[in-house]
C-alpha cells in the first residue's frame, strides 16, 4: 500500500506562493479548529501563473481551484469541507483576470486521520524506507476505508492522499504533483 502528498504541479516552477493577508487571524482560527477564509494576497505569483494550478502553492491554508472542488465532489469518498475565498492581486480581485479559466477559489478542511507513528522514522526501517531517510515521519496505519485524502495533526503540513485518489486525479487531469511519502504497512 502506498500513499503520497499532494503538492502543487511540479511540472509548473513556482518560486512564489499565495499567503494570507492576516498572520495573526489565521493563526487564531486554526487555534480554534477553524478554517481561515481569506483574503488571500497573490502578489508575488504571476497572475497568469496560478491558472496552471489546481492546488495553489501557499503559505499555512490548503488553496484550490474550482476544478478541483468539483472534481473531487464526484469521487467515492468523505468528503473535504470547502469554503469560497478571495484571492487578491495587488488591489484587485484575481477572479477579474482569470476568471474566463477558473471560477472560484476555496480553502479546504480535509479529514483528520490517525496514520503517522510519532515514534518511528524511516531509519526503523532501514533499508526498506532508505530513499525517505531525511524526512521524520512513517505511515504505519491505514487510512479508514472511506477517506483517500487527509491530513494527521502529526504532520499537518503534509496533505496525504491514498493511490485511489491520485489514480483519480491523474484521470480527470488536475494539475497536481504527488510525492510517494514512507509507508510501512
Amino acid at each position: 500500500m502506498q500513499y503520497y502528498q499532494i503538492q502543487p504541479d511540479p511540472r509548473v516552477k513556482s518560486v512564489s506562493k499565495v499567503y494570507e493577508s492576516d498572520y495573526d487571524k489565521r493563526v487564531a482560527a486554526e487555534n480554534r479548529g477553524e478554517v481561515y477564509l481569506g483574503p488571500f494576497i497573490a502578489d508575488d505569483l504571476g497572475r497568469d501563473e496560478i491558472t496552471e494550478h489546481d492546488w495553489i502553492p501557499s503559505v499555512g491554508c490548503k488553496l484550490v481551484t474550482d476544478r478541483f472542488v468539483s472534481a473531487v465532489r464526484c469521487y467515492d469518498m468523505r468528503q473535504p469541507e470547502f469554503f469560497e475565498v478571495t484571492i487578491t492581486w495587488g488591489p484587485e480581485n484575481l477572479l477579474e483576470w482569470v476568471g474566463d479559466v477558473i471560477a472560484a477559489y476555496y480553502t479546504v478542511k480535509l479529514p483528520q486521520v490517525e496514520v503517522i507513528d510519532a515514534e518511528k522514522t524511516p531509519l526503523h526501517f532501514w533499508p526498506t524506507l532508505k530513499k525517505f531517510k531525511m524526512l521524520d515521519y512513517v505511515i504505519t496505519r491505514p487510512m479508514p476505508d472511506d477517506v483517500h485524502i487527509g491530513i494527521d495533526q502529526r504532520q499537518p503540513g503534509v496533505v496525504l492522499c491514498t493511490e485511489d485518489f491520485k489514480s483519480w486525479a491523474e484521470r480527470d487531469r488536475l494539475m497536481v504533483g504527488f510525492t510517494p511519502v514512507p509507508c510501512a504497512i
